[in-house]
């Protein structure tokens, strides 16, 4: 027997609410998101589910995520080697 438990295609299972990850997306038509009307141009985030559904539809295009500020770490300073003591060596 099958099953759709643990299935992509039965939205709002307990167990995917609480790992649902976000995508920005930017307006090209009109559409109604939590019961309110969006604006052309509008850049909103939204859940991946409604983010497939919009785009899919020509309603919203994904808004490429913006790239993460690159810290630049300064090279970390190196003193040079000591020079080992000499040593004499008796013969004899």
């Amino acid at each position: 027997m099958l099953t759709a438990s643990n299935s992509p295609l039965v939205a709002g299972t307990a167990h995917t609410m609480d790992k649902v990850s976000t995508k920005r997306i930017k307006v090209l038509r009109p559409f109604m998101h939590k019961g309110k009307p969006t604006e052309v141009g509008a850049v909103l985030d939204v859940d991946l589910r409604t983010a497939a559904e919009v785009t899919t539809s020509n309603k919203a295009v994904l808004v490429p995520a913006e790239p993460k500020a690159e810290v630049k770490a300064e090279p970390a300073k190196v003193e040079p080697p000591k020079p080992a003591a000499k040593t004499t060596q008796k013969e004899g």
